[in-house]
């Protein structure tokens, strides 16, 4: 490892919406500053420099679609071009929300041909838990099913290579 750095996510304004009015949520119309204290958490994205990858986790908020927007942006940006490089975490939305957006130039490796179609690793089934590549091709990605109920989240193994890699099959 030649480098590591943690990146402080933002908070959406306390004059925010929580989500949009008409929102399927209960927390649909209320303000940050009107809503109770655990809908606002600190969040951040860990970056580490390791082999020429630089890799990346983080946890977005569980309540918010804005606020989750914004940390997006801020771990895109935070991630800066290196290439290639990797995300993996609980981004707390499906891959195709619009929150997710500033990732659409990365892949998901739910979604290449070597990745599995069964991508819910929560207890109540949701497709929160994403992993993400940018110039790396994906060999593999799954569920790890047989790990049991260690969490309310199941592991994903992931399985990538840059292409100088994808050509060695013994690395």
């Amino acid at each position: 490892m030649r480098a590591s750095r943690t990146v402080v996510l933002p908070m959406a304004p306390v004059e925010a919406l929580v989500e949009p009015v008409g929102a399927d949520h209960p927390a649909a119309g209320i303000r940050y500053a009107d809503a109770p204290p655990t809908i606002r958490e600190p969040r951040s994205l860990l970056l580490a420099d390791l082999d020429g990858w630089r890799i990346g986790t983080a946890h977005l908020s569980h309540i918010g679609s804005g606020e989750r927007r914004l940390q997006a942006e801020a771990c895109v940006a935070a991630f800066g071009n290196p290439s290639p490089a990797l995300l993996a975490g609980d981004l707390n939305a499906a891959i195709e929300a619009p929150e997710l957006a500033p990732f659409s130039a990365w892949t998901d490796a739910f979604d290449e041909p070597t990745g599995s179609p069964e991508r819910r690793s929560t207890d109540d089934g949701m497709p929160i838990d994403q992993v993400l590549l940018r110039g790396a091709s994906v060999l593999g990605c799954r569920v790890v099913r047989e790990a049991g109920e260690l969490s309310d989240h199941s592991p994903i193994l992931a399985e990538v290579a840059t292409s100088f890699d994808a050509r060695e099959p013994d690395r």
